[in-house]
């Protein structure tokens, strides 16, 4: 079976990320863009950004593959992540677009950065531990990946 490839590569320019930010309200959350709250509103930049993210994912995973890289892996029942937009937004380079964009969708991007949800996953050192081992290998650029526990 031949695998197949595909290629959207999502763009990040201000006209194609209010578009997919307005799709995901309408059918990610199933919302008019006008009645969406700060919450939706990130949840729908959150999704945007995932977007962007999953073809560089796949094509980091096919090359590790390739290569057969040896990966690490970390388990901890305990992750301290902190709020990821804000993160996110600064490492793709798209704070200052996406504050434009939301004040002219008529949000504050503070606001809707702020309504997002610590996941506060843990109490402590070794939760923060995890989270600064995981950061670690991304900025080296090793393969590698974190699991834990999913829990409510």
């Amino acid at each position: 079976m031949k695998k197949s490839s595909f290629k959207v590569q999502k763009q990040n320019d201000r006209k194609s990320l209010t578009e997919d930010i307005r799709n995901h309200v309408i059918y990610s959350l199933s919302k008019e863009v006008k009645d969406a709250s700060e919450w939706d509103a990130g949840k729908a930049l959150a999704l945007a950004l995932r977007d962007r993210l999953v073809e560089r994912m796949i094509e980091t995973r096919d090359r590790y593959r390739k290569v057969k890289a040896k990966r690490m892996y970390y388990f901890s029942i305990e992750y301290l992540l902190g709020r990821c937009l804000g993160n996110s937004l600064c490492n793709m380079e798209l704070l200052d677009l996406c504050e434009d964009i939301f004040k002219d969708l008529g949000y504050d991007l503070d606001e809707v950065r702020a309504s997002e949800r610590d996941p506060a996953l843990g109490n402590g050192g070794l939760g923060r531990l995890a989270a600064c081992f995981l950061d670690s290998l991304a900025t080296l650029g090793l393969p590698g990946c974190g699991y834990g526990i999913h829990y409510e």
